[in-house]
């Protein structure tokens, strides 16, 4: 796969959810490989070079990221939990879970606070 640099910048950039698990983007001044969904703040161009599989970025001596988890499946690491989990709260909640039991009951399902939902 051929992967177009500036179109990967420029996704990048965006944070665009839908090449998430496409590409990877090395950052050379880190020597880290992350998702381009990657919560930190944007690179520089100079210092990104765009990987089809994180078995390329690690065969250029990339080490992946700690926070986004690239080796990971989309929606499965822990920058994505809050997400996952207010999808998964949603569901419930339009399924009638608040029908069939309280606010309280819904959270412990979800084995989380009242005050994180």
């Amino acid at each position: 796969m051929v992967l177009d640099a500036d179109q990967c910048y420029r996704s990048l950039s965006a944070r665009d959810a839908r090449n998430d698990g496409v590409f990877f983007v090395g950052v050379s001044s880190t020597g880290i490989y992350c998702r381009p969904i990657r919560p930190a703040r944007t690179p520089r161009r100079d210092r990104c070079q765009f990987f089809p599989n994180v078995a390329a970025a690690e065969r250029w001596d990339y080490r992946l990221c700690l926070r986004c988890r690239p080796g990971l499946a989309p929606g499965h690491a822990s920058v994505d939990a809050v997400g996952r989990l207010a999808r998964i709260a949603v569901a419930r909640i339009e399924t009638g879970a608040m029908n069939r039991g309280s606010f309280e009951q819904l959270t412990q399902e979800l084995d989380i606070s009242s005050r994180q939902l």
